[in-house]
């Protein structure tokens, strides 16, 4: 395991080295090999922020990032940022589309289970059916919650 945490810490530190190319091959390589299973790895919010936040939320979370711990200020991530869309329903339900956990998981889904139609050593059987199954729950639980607004 030594050996390929050093092979993927050189290459990442190569120049011209995509980070979220480099981040996607570690995270998949983590998960398919199975002296890798045990690796801890972080939060995907922790180490790609501004796949979750909007630009605004993390450019004041970048700039707060500078201040004294006790110097900062709470940053809002509730929909305000983005208030000249105001629509009714949409905007009621900001905080579903952006759930920092249900996005997460959302790309977490994705590393588990990759795209690999082509290469039968990775199909994982009934793969559709779970990804349907996924998908569908979650769009269920927002068109409940869109039902349930008392307009």
């Amino acid at each position: 395991m030594r050996s390929f945490l050093q092979m993927a810490q050189d290459l990442r530190d190569i120049p011209h080295m995509k980070f979220h190319m480099w981040l996607k091959a570690f995270m998949s390589a983590s998960y398919e090999r199975d002296e890798l299973v045990v690796l801890q790895k972080p939060h995907p919010l922790a180490v790609t922020p501004e796949l979750f936040l909007s630009r605004e939320a993390y450019e004041l979370a970048k700039a707060q990032a500078q201040v004294l711990p006790q110097d900062r200020m709470c940053i809002p991530v509730d929909g305000s940022l983005n208030s000249k869309n105001v629509n009714g329903k949409e905007q009621a339900l900001w905080y579903f589309r952006e759930d920092l956990f249900l996005n997460n998981q959302h790309g977490f889904w994705h590393f588990v289970h990759p795209n690999y139609e082509t290469n039968p050593e990775f199909s994982v059987d009934r793969r559709g059916e779970a990804f349907y199954y996924f998908h569908r729950t979650f769009l269920s639980r927002y068109l409940v919650k869109v039902v349930s607004l008392d307009w």
